[in-house]
């Protein structure tokens, strides 16, 4: 199966059937057979992408509140902070008991296997044409604590920080998607370099007989 891709106004995360209607907003769904046909496709694609989105980081949170002893919540830090460097964060949340970081990702993106980025509820990659501090983008992804949600999407997109957030589905069973979110003059650029990739577009009610030939 050849990559396709898939193009909405609005915020259309692949795992809901809700969209959410905004006409500021766009979102690319690039589409494959399974996590390791995306990954080629995702790591030829990825210099072209760095070209104008030069700033990757590494947004996760835990979801819930963490509940254990003091002895397992450090082990849990040392985990979630592994990797950091000058700069990266990582918070709780007192209230709720959700950890959430922000990593700066831009001198690993090319090494990052794409199978270790697909909780796609809790995890996003994002990339900017500008070098945001952690802060701001852990601030301006305060909402999606509990997880990402068209509505919060919204939120983080309303923000103003010029951002693309990243995602990537895996169904084990039939395919799996490449999702880029972002204002509709950034996601018109992605759209346009991954069609002179040679990448088809096609339209969604396409998508259910192709991955299931």
């Amino acid at each position: 199966m050849k990559p396709i891709l898939v193009y909405d106004e609005g915020i259309n995360l692949w795992e809901q059937s809700k969209k959410t209607g905004d006409s500021s907003v766009a979102t690319i769904t690039v589409i494959q057979r399974d996590i390791d046909s995306l990954s080629k496709t995702w790591f030829s694609f990825l210099p072209i992408l760095l070209t104008f989105l030069p700033n990757v980081f590494k947004w996760f949170t835990t979801g819930s509140a963490f509940s254990g002893s003091k002895v397992q919540e450090l082990k849990l830090k040392k985990q979630l902070t592994e990797g950091f460097s000058d700069g990266d964060l990582l918070k709780k949340n007192e209230s709720t008991g959700v950890f959430s970081l922000i990593k700066n990702e831009t001198d690993h993106i090319e090494i990052l296997p794409l199978d270790s980025l697909s909780h796609y509820r809790y995890l996003s990659i994002i990339f900017s044409s500008k070098n945001l501090s952690q802060k701001s983008l852990l601030d301006n992804f305060q909402t999606a604590e509990s997880g990402i949600t068209s509505e919060n999407v919204s939120s983080i997109l309303d923000g103003d920080l010029g951002i693309i957030l990243c995602r990537v589905y895996e169904d084990g069973d039939t395919h799996a998607a490449l999702q880029f979110i972002g204002k509709v003059n950034q996601i018109e650029n992605i759209k346009s370099e991954l069609s002179a990739a040679g990448i088809e577009e096609i339209d969604e009610s396409e998508v259910a007989k192709i991955i299931n030939s």
